[in-house]
């Protein structure tokens, strides 16, 4: 039933592709003649097999992807007409920074190379695309614009070769295949396709063309209501990826979303956008896709109004902003990418573990969290990568000694900057270390007491403390603690007039609980 939209489409996306490659052209100086940096902000990995699939010539990170499609123009801005300025495409791109690590574009040619600059620059990804139509001659330039941007940027991590190039009947499978194979044997990173799951199932042989698998779920275009929306997206992946020849390749989820007004033609009562039900579709689908390990991509960040001239309302009104960059609901829905804080051990701290506790900051609606330790700071060949629901993380494996480099992202989140700490099992005996978790603490005693106040807490400033004695009489100068988790602890102890005022606590002392 998704069919409904094709022939509009069809229309939106040939004018689409006419001011991309003629607004805009882009030539292999201008690419080349860019000064690039690389990215810090991620680190893609190759894949090295594992149970779910087995060793590809190349694929994605081992990190799930979460991110953005981006379609540039705003209000007053049209095919052929008033083009986005490099200031707008900046904005754009800062805003998209806030919430997702990657995002998507829908043609290599024009202001596609500002794009992906921009991006470089704030430590964006982008899966770039060749528009793939009816028009061979512009089919190769885009292939070849798109060859040119992955080869010069590192921040592209992936090409795809056409968009639902066979829901439209735009090209046969064997010349999507042909096109495929073109850009497979000039570029390094991962190729694909994206299409919807009936045309995937349909066309097992474009398998072996493609490094992975994108997928177009739409619930609304399939008239289904809200509330099952979220759940039709896991299950037609589902199928997808267990489907035989797909359990070897990644599946992304390339498309999905709900628009935030309008309506379905073919189901008016069933298949309805509004503000509130496109919030409620993204605060559905994302614990979903988390909780699944799905790859995600949500359509799209902005509305496009230039649409509405061909595909009234709903055509228009998929953006999670609005025309104007405020947000709608659903932008709010999507949680910003909150920096991780390392805690323990501290930079350049010596261990006297192979297996020490690594400590960091909880990431609000983070589902969990992903470490690394390598003894390289690049993280090239990490010696120790886990993934934890928790805060906290002792690795598996004894580290031999040695200097390591640590760092941590929530799911979906960007890199904490890292900590290196070495290994030294021979190092000298360290003061305030305790191999029990209730350890006893003593002070001096302070003539005038006539009772103390003893605090303990993972952190120095003590807002939440985990042991916190009153009432401590005159005569005792030491407490055993309750039970502590291991780790890095702080301390302070006050005493207590016979008057009822307090004096000053004492300088923080800090212990480390180190449990064979």
């Amino acid at each position: 039933m998704r069919h409904t939209r094709t022939a509009r489409l069809l229309a939106l996306n040939l004018l689409f592709l006419w001011f991309y490659t003629f607004q805009f052209p882009i030539t292999h100086a201008s690419v080349t003649a860019l000064q690039l940096s690389p990215s810090t902000a991620f680190t893609l990995m190759p894949r090295n097999g594992g149970s779910n699939y087995e060793p590809l010539r190349r694929n994605l990170a081992d990190d799930r992807l979460f991110g953005l499609n981006y379609g540039p123009f705003r209000a007053g801005q049209t095919p052929g007409g008033t083009s986005p300025t490099p200031a707008q495409i900046a904005e754009d791109v800062a805003l998209m920074a806030q919430k997702v690590q990657v995002i998507r574009i829908y043609s290599s040619q024009g202001i596609s190379h500002t794009i992906v600059a921009e991006a470089q620059t704030r430590g964006v990804q982008v899966i770039i695309q060749a528009w793939i139509d009816q028009n061979t001659e512009n089919n190769q330039r885009e292939i070849d614009a798109a060859i040119q941007l992955a080869n010069a940027y590192p921040n592209v991590i992936a090409v795809l070769v056409g968009s639902e190039v066979l829901m439209r009947g735009d090209v046969s499978e064997a010349a999507l295949i042909g096109y495929l194979d073109q850009v497979r044997t000039a570029v390094s990173v991962p190729v694909g396709y994206a299409d919807d799951d009936y045309r995937w199932l349909n066309h097992p042989n474009l398998l072996a063309a493609v490094d992975w698998v994108g997928l177009d779920l739409y619930a609304f275009w399939n008239c289904l209501p809200l509330a099952q929306a979220a759940e039709y997206t896991r299950t037609q992946w589902q199928q997808v990826r267990t489907t035989a020849g797909f359990a070897n390749k990644r599946v992304l989820v390339m498309e999905t979303g709900w628009p935030n007004a309008g309506y379905n033609t073919a189901c008016p009562g069933v298949a309805v956008g509004t503000e509130a039900a496109q919030a409620q579709f993204v605060s559905d689908m994302l614990p979903l896709a988390q909780t699944e390990d799905m790859d995600l991509f949500l359509f799209e960040t902005a509305d496009e109004l230039w649409k509405c001239t061909y595909e009234p309302v709903v055509g228009c009104h998929w953006g999670l902003l609005k025309d104007n960059r405020t947000p709608w609901l659903g932008w709010n829905e999507v949680p910003d990418l909150s920096p991780v804080q390392l805690l323990d051990p501290a930079q350049g701290e010596i261990v006297v573990t192979a297996k020490p506790l690594l400590r960091w900051s909880a990431v609000p609606n983070a589902a969990k969290y992903t470490l690394q330790i390598d003894n390289d700071s690049d993280f090239s060949s990490p010696a120790v990568s886990a993934t934890t629901t928790t805060v906290q993380y002792t690795p598996g494996i004894s580290l031999p000694a040695g200097l390591y480099y640590w760092r941590v992202r929530a799911h979906w989140g960007n890199w904490s900057d890292s900590r290196s700490f070495t290994v030294d099992l021979t190092a000298a005996p360290q003061r305030n270390r305790y191999t029990t978790v209730t350890p006893t603490l003593c002070w001096n005693r302070v003539t005038w007491a006539a009772e103390y106040e003893l605090q303990v807490d993972s952190q120095p400033a003590f807002g939440s403390p985990l042991d916190y004695s009153q009432q401590v009489a005159p005569d005792i100068l030491c407490r055993e603690t309750s039970a502590l988790t291991p780790g890095k602890h702080y301390w302070r102890v006050r005493a207590k007039r016979s008057s009822g005022t307090w004096g000053g606590w004492s300088a923080v002392e800090t212990f480390v609980i180190a449990v064979p």
